[in-house]
């Protein structure tokens, strides 16, 4: 029997507690503060750790820390060449459990149809023929008058072949029916799997799309050293508003309109056939399912402004900052001295902690995770006015922007990532239906 660890207490552990280490938990906190593990205010009754981390990482196991290192190039291309071939691996019994699947679809399609086709009177009229046959054979052999007894005996026979050839028929036909009912239902069981690897397969090779990028990554000699840097106005300053035409009662002459100005962004290179040339403080909307490559697109987009544009604020509320979001840095190369991090778990703590107009660009990450609506976002974009805004919104299975459909149409670019593809779907500032390359 076991008794509780605190010395001054020493009673027997019985029932649900028989295999625990105290019998309450006053006498597990003051063994561990006899023990010297904690300390207590007792003005506020307040249990502090002495030792939080320590703490934190009991009981865990292989447990390493992430620190900022520098890893050899071989050492690192080794690891994402040995996750590329278990990638490549998994691929392969996938595609070949999917392909399995399609063949016994086909298979009991087949069998489907060669059902469908049966003629089921088949076997019946072969049964009447059998039956009339023996009736008139026995009906010459036995009967007194042999011809009139052989005709009566073929009438009966026929009769009977029919009542056994119906009766065929009518079983044959019932277990066709259930085959087919059978059949039906196991298709949809390889349907339903069918997608489920198909969806594995998705996730597969846009991961292993990811480890090929950092592996090419990871095998030059990255320099930002003599990068040329580009310099910003001090923050608080950078905003250029338009200025408002004169108008009466709202109206305004057509040649005045004309010689208003506006203040566009000089997109160069592949984000300028992509995008055009934005205005400056537009407002963008990227969606995609998970796994897509979604983040991965905008950093991209966040690292050419950044470098080439203004200070850039990117809100990470859906992964936070966490190992993979490292991971997401690392592969695009997007850390830079302009580009800033936040991980806002809520709307309320975003507009109470983020100051209006210091950034010209705000990412947010997403959406759907800070449960912001059309209004929520009509009031954050109203608060930072003089920037430009990207927001990233998840997607439903039919690939459609989950959630209200006034933010596509509040937005002057919408963006669909699929496959590592962004596809551009609304551009005001320039054509259509045009695809930029995600993992290059």
């Amino acid at each position: 029997m076991r008794v509780c660890k605190n010395k001054e207490c020493g009673k027997t552990l019985i029932g649900k507690r028989s295999q625990a280490k105290f019998c309450t938990r006053k006498c597990r906190s003051k063994h561990w503060r006899e023990q010297g593990h904690v300390t207590v205010d007792n003005k506020n009754a307040i249990v502090q750790s002495v030792e939080p981390t320590s703490r934190h990482l009991e009981g865990l196991n292989n447990v390493v820390v992430d620190k900022p290192k520098n890893i050899s190039t071989d050492s690192r291309s080794n690891e994402l060449m040995r996750s590329i071939v278990l990638l490549k691996k998994e691929i392969e019994q996938k595609e070949k459990l999917k392909n399995s699947y399609q063949s016994s679809f086909n298979r009991l399609s087949k069998e489907h149809k060669s059902l469908s086709e049966m003629d089921i009177h088949q076997n019946g009229v072969a049964i009447t023929a059998t039956t009339a046959t023996l009736g008139l054979g026995v009906g010459i052999s036995k009967g007194k008058y042999s011809w009139g007894a052989g005709l009566l005996g073929l009438g009966l026979g026929i009769i009977a072949g029919r009542i056994a050839s119906n009766v065929t028929a009518n079983n044959l036909e019932s277990e066709i029916k259930n085959r087919k009912t059978t059949i039906i239902k196991q298709q949809q069981v390889l349907i339903k799997k069918s997608k489920q690897v198909i969806e594995e397969l998705s996730m597969l090779y846009t991961n292993l799309t990811t480890k090929m990028r950092l592996l090419e990554i990871s095998e030059k000699t990255v320099s930002q050293e003599g990068e040329s840097e580009k310099t910003f106005s001090p923050r608080k300053t950078f905003s250029v508003p338009r200025k408002e035409p004169k108008t009466v009662n709202g109206i305004i002459s057509s040649l005045d309109f004309m010689k208003m100005e506006f203040h566009s962004l000089d997109f160069q290179g592949s984000w300028l056939n992509f995008l055009g040339t934005p205005e400056t403080t537009f407002h963008a909307v990227v969606h995609g399912r998970p796994g897509q490559g979604k983040s991965t697109f905008t950093l991209q987009f966040a690292k050419y402004l950044s470098r080439n544009f203004g200070y850039v604020l990117y809100l990470s509320s859906e992964e936070g900052l966490v190992k993979t979001m490292k991971d997401k840095f690392e592969m695009t190369n997007a850390a830079h001295k302009n580009l800033d991090i936040a991980s806002f778990k809520s709307k309320e703590e975003l507009f109470n902690k983020l100051e209006a107009n210091i950034y010209h660009f705000i990412v947010i990450d997403s959406l759907n995770d800070l449960k912001m609506d059309i209004d929520d976002l009509k009031r954050f974009k109203e608060k930072h006015s003089n920037t430009a805004h990207i927001h990233i919104c998840q997607s439903t299975k039919e690939g459609k922007l989950r959630g209200s459909q006034e933010i596509p149409h509040e937005a002057d670019i919408v963006m669909k990532v699929e496959n590592g593809m962004a596809i551009l779907e609304k551009n005001r500032f320039g054509r259509i239906d045009f695809e930029y390359q995600i993992f290059k």
